[in-house]
């Protein structure tokens, strides 16, 4: 999947199965919670700078590399 440099929208993600499947495998509460919704106009990017070190390096690299095979 192409993740235009990362900013491609949260709702983007979650609008091509794959994708939503690797998140909602991932971040099951991220992907589940009331709020969600409002972030789907934010870019991959401003999520991952929010996340901070809630989202560890490691994690977050294999994350974005299953979503770019996705």
């Amino acid at each position: 999947m192409d993740l235009k440099n990362g900013n491609i929208t949260i709702g983007e993600l979650l609008a091509y199965p794959p994708a939503k499947a690797i998140l909602s495998r991932e971040f099951p509460l991220m992907i589940h919670h009331p709020l969600a919704g409002r972030a789907k106009g934010m870019t991959l990017n401003m999520a991952i700078r929010l996340a901070g070190d809630a989202l560890p390096r490691q994690k977050r690299e294999a994350v974005l590399e299953q979503l770019r095979r996705a």
